[in-house]
């Protein structure tokens, strides 16, 4: 297993579990938004886990092997997260067209996979940027 892939994933998935209590406090809203799922910390985590796994592989050249050892640690953490990396993917792939810009395409798509629902106007204008800007640093971190 290529350890830097395993510390890939290891560490976005930490920055995940970490990042909620920051985002509330700094975007009150997010306690809303929050407060439409069912399992709040577990959709927070699995879709921030989702995102920056997802901007690493928009990020980085990525060979078959190191794919399918990063699809198989996220199989580990839950085995919903492949389709979810479709999901993804296909959001982001929209979003080309929209041009609102990547940072904030990652964080509508995190927000509305946890509210079930398409982010307003408000949500998407300095949650959902400040989202995409996490997980990018995020990545750029642990990447390099």
């Amino acid at each position: 297993m290529n350890t830097n892939n395993k510390l890939l994933v290891d560490g976005i998935h930490i920055a995940a579990i970490g990042s909620m209590t920051s985002f509330i406090d700094k975007f009150p809203i997010l306690r809303t938004i929050l407060s439409k799922s069912k399992h709040p910390s577990n959709d927070w985590d699995f879709f921030m886990i989702v995102a920056g796994v997802g901007i690493y592989f928009l990020t980085n050249r990525t060979n078959e092997e190191e794919a399918n050892e990063i699809a198989r640690q996220l199989l580990e953490i839950d085995r919903q997260m492949l389709e979810a990396m479709d999901n993804f993917f296909n959001y982001i792939e929209k979003g080309k067209k929209a041009s609102v810009g990547l940072r904030t395409d990652i964080g509508c798509w995190v927000l509305w996979n946890i509210m079930g629902n398409e982010p307003t106007l408000e949500e998407c204008t300095e949650l959902a940027p400040a989202i995409g800007i996490y997980l990018m640093k995020v990545v750029s971190d642990f990447s390099n």
